[in-house]
């Protein structure tokens, strides 16, 4: 991170920015592939070096990294969320045992994370 080296981000309003958009939805899913554990990374890595952040950049306070902490646990607990969501829907709507919908959604979820880590994107979006 630049950051890291004591450079400093700043806003500008005027400033012009160009990007390549995905059209179809397979280059979509592969960005999104490549963004989101990098981003992570990028999370973790500023802090675990939030002292070092802190001190070497004036833009970057305390309650940034304070911040930045809590994405991280939001962005590793909305799985569980969305899944207790969905268990409490199912079991209300057709009667069923909370406990069963949950193991059942768990079971899918992980069986889902093997197919992403033990497929190829091309099998995945087939």
């Amino acid at each position: 991170l630049l950051i890291e080296e004591g450079w400093r981000l700043e806003y500008c309003a005027i400033s012009n920015d160009y990007t390549y958009c995905p059209v179809e939805f397979d280059e979509f899913y592969k960005q999104r592939r490549r963004w989101i554990p990098s981003t992570i990374a990028n999370l973790w890595l500023l802090v675990s070096k939030s002292s070092k952040m802190t001190a070497n950049n004036e833009s970057i306070g305390w309650l940034f990294i304070i911040y930045e902490v809590f994405v991280i646990i939001s962005t590793i607990l909305a799985p569980a969320t969305v899944i207790l969501i969905i268990s409490s829907g199912l079991s209300t709507a057709f009667s069923l045992s909370i406990i069963g919908v949950i193991v059942s959604l768990l079971l899918v979820s992980v069986i889902y994370g093997v197919v992403c880590l033990y497929t190829s994107q091309k099998t995945q979006l087939d």
